[in-house]
């Protein structure tokens, strides 16, 4: 049978209630990935390890930059049990509970990290690798490997529909601000070309009327009118269109 037992990091802050490893019985029937594992005791050691070996990856470490470590690691730990071990209870001692829907839980969590410093599936694939290669080093067996690292990829797509909706609002908004650009260029264009046409107006009016303040400024109302005009008709014809 098997037994919870609250396991923290560093002996400080909200403990996890985890399955302690199951005696294994002569076919290995009855056994959860985390009792194949170890239980908590050697999941403890395992995430001791694997971050070590995540923080020391140079393509990964920036996203832990200011990342309290310790909360970072019982974080983890909290996917795993509810990963490894679908039966595993919730914690009951003021701790974080078990997880009731990782994709929804991982896809929250990592909405920042997909919004603003870039993480994707390649990410994701990095981490499985060392946690693989964790594994390895603390003489996990090869069938139980390679049935954890399946359990784990199931989430990548998670990541993959992350990064992609994070480039499609990124998309979005550079389209949005090419969009308005334009619409602004556009309106200053119109501007200059009203203000040419309005010039080239009231020049070629006033070359019509005597050479006096008076009728130039009636040839300057019949160039505004004219103006007018046109630019009604160029809208009319554009709503129409």
């Amino acid at each position: 049978m098997s037994s919870n037992t609250n396991v923290s990091f560093g002996g400080e802050g909200p403990k996890i209630t985890m399955k302690q490893g199951k005696e294994a019985a002569p076919d290995g029937g009855g056994l959860t990935l985390l009792d194949k594992l170890g239980g908590a005791d050697k999941m403890i050691a395992l995430m001791d390890e694997f971050y070590s070996r995540v923080l020391a990856d140079p393509q990964l470490a920036r996203f832990f930059e200011n990342i309290d470590v310790v909360k970072l690691k019982r974080h983890s730990l909290n996917i795993i049990a509810t990963a490894f071990s679908p039966d595993a209870p919730p914690s009951d001692d003021g701790g974080a509970p078990l997880i009731q829907d990782i994709p929804a839980y991982l896809t929250r969590t990592h909405k920042n990290l997909f919004e603003k410093q870039g993480h994707t599936e390649e990410h994701f694939d990095l981490f499985v690798g060392h946690f693989g290669g964790t594994m390895e080093s603390v003489g996990v067996e090869t069938e139980t490997m390679q049935e954890a690292k399946e359990k784990l990829l199931k989430f990548r797509i998670v990541f993959e529909q992350g990064a992609q909706n994070a480039e499609a609002k990124k998309k979005k908004k550079r389209d949005s601000k090419v969009r308005f650009s334009s619409e602004v260029d556009g309106k200053r264009s119109a501007q200059q070309s009203i203000v040419d046409l309005y010039v080239r107006s009231k020049d070629a009016v006033a070359a019509h009327l005597p050479d006096d303040p008076k009728w130039k400024a009636v040839g300057a109302c019949v160039a505004v009118v004219g103006i007018i005009t046109a630019v009604s008709l160029i809208l009319r014809k554009q709503r129409q269109s």
